[in-house]
Parts: C-alpha cells; structure tokens; sequence
C-alpha cells in the first residue's frame, strides 16, 4: 500500500485515513501535513498494511495508537464468494462424480438447503468444509472450482 513513498494520516476519532501523494510539491505536502495534525490526524506506519491478494480474504486495518502516530495491523477477514450451480453442474471435476453428489446432497438436508438456496463458499465456514468433504476436494481444489464457478 505504500509502495509508491505516499504518506497517510490517520484520525480515530473520524475513522478517516488520508493519503499524501508521493509525487505532490513538497510545499504542498507540508501544508497538507500541517492542515491534517491540527485537526487531531496522526502519521501512519502502513508497513504492516497489505492489499486484498485473494477473492476469499479482505483485509481490515487496525490502527494502533503509538502516542505520536499510529501503526497498522492487517488482519484478514473471509469473504464469500457466489457460486454458479450451472457452472458448477457443467465443472468437470464435479460431472465427473455427478451421481455421487446428488445422492449425498439428497441426503444431507444442510447440504442440500445450501446447494439450492445459499449457493456461496466461505473460506474455512462449516459449510464450506462440508462441501468439500462432500466433493472430495482440498481446499485448493475448491477454491479453484470456486473461482471458475463463481456466478
């Protein structure tokens, strides 16, 4: 995120981050810095700060206080993913052990509620590892069934 040498201000009591561009005249940027202290806004250490790398995680910024600036932590929340059930019907891992699955999802009436109605996968959810036991898959498996079945 800070990649680029920008500076970000943060202000708890706003819950705002502000961002300095790298590339802005540096009598512009000590404005901004002045502007932005006088109104209760800390600099941030971003090193711990790191971008959405995968369509299952977001990341959520804690800021930790440190007296004169704060810090970030990342901290990585799951996040759902839609699922296809034509593109998972027509996926050739799953046709390949149709009749298998339909039988399990006959009998299975969590599974079954989640095949017709609540189609998502969340990554390490009950469900999620139930699919999986289900399909026989790891969850690197699923997830690429899942990225390629997304609906």
């Amino acid at each position: 995120m800070t990649d680029d040498g920008s500076e970000y201000y943060y202000n708890k009591t706003l819950a705002s981050l502000v961002r300095i561009p790298f590339d802005w005249p540096d009598a512009a940027k000590t404005a901004q810095r002045t502007l932005l202290t006088g109104k209760g806004y800390k600099p941030v250490d971003m090193t711990g700060a790191k971008e959405d790398d995968l369509p299952f995680v977001r990341y959520h910024y804690d800021y930790k206080d440190d007296g004169d600036k704060y810090t970030v932590e990342s901290v990585p929340i799951n996040r759902y993913v839609a699922l296809s059930q034509d593109k998972l019907v027509r996926n050739q891992h799953i046709q390949s052990r149709m009749e298998d699955l339909m039988a399990a999802l006959s009998g299975d009436s969590v599974l079954s509620s989640w095949w017709t109605s609540d189609l998502r996968y969340l990554r390490g959810s009950p469900m999620a590892l139930r699919a999986m036991a289900v399909f026989g898959l790891s969850q690197d498996e699923m997830e690429k069934i899942a990225l390629s079945c997304r609906a």
